[in-house]
């Protein structure tokens, strides 16, 4: 089940990660396996809409947002020892793949979800 938590904040990641798989001028393969481990490729989502959630926050325009989020993005890169284009394999195969994707992204929803009970429980 989807989440109202994103509130259509999940934009600037498709856009940011769109316009990386269309400037690697590569043709998604249906044939491969994902390059990336499941569960860190959840936890790499779930920062990347974390980090999106907080750009989202800010009164600034969408150019001026991607801007700072691709310097952040391969700080993320780095802290999961994982190049671009192990992440760009990975989407690859997910768009090819819908279902499993559909898969991942529930368990990010979860996850993100259940980071908000957390949150508001602290607060309450």
């Amino acid at each position: 089940m989807r989440s109202h938590y994103f509130n259509g904040t999940h934009g600037l990641l498709i856009a940011v990660f769109s316009l990386g798989l269309v400037m690697s001028g590569c043709k998604p393969s249906a044939d491969h396996k994902p390059i990336m481990e499941e569960e860190k490729f959840v936890n790499l989502l779930v920062e990347i809409y974390i980090a999106e959630a907080r750009l989202a926050s800010y009164p600034i325009e969408r150019d001026s947002a991607i801007k700072l989020f691709i310097p952040f993005e391969d700080q993320l890169l780095e802290k999961y020892a994982i190049s671009d284009s192990l992440l760009k394999e990975t989407y690859r195969y997910y768009i090819d793949h819908p279902d499993e994707f559909d898969k991942i992204y529930d368990i990010v929803v979860d996850s993100l979800n259940l980071r908000h009970q957390k949150l508001e429980a602290v607060r309450n």
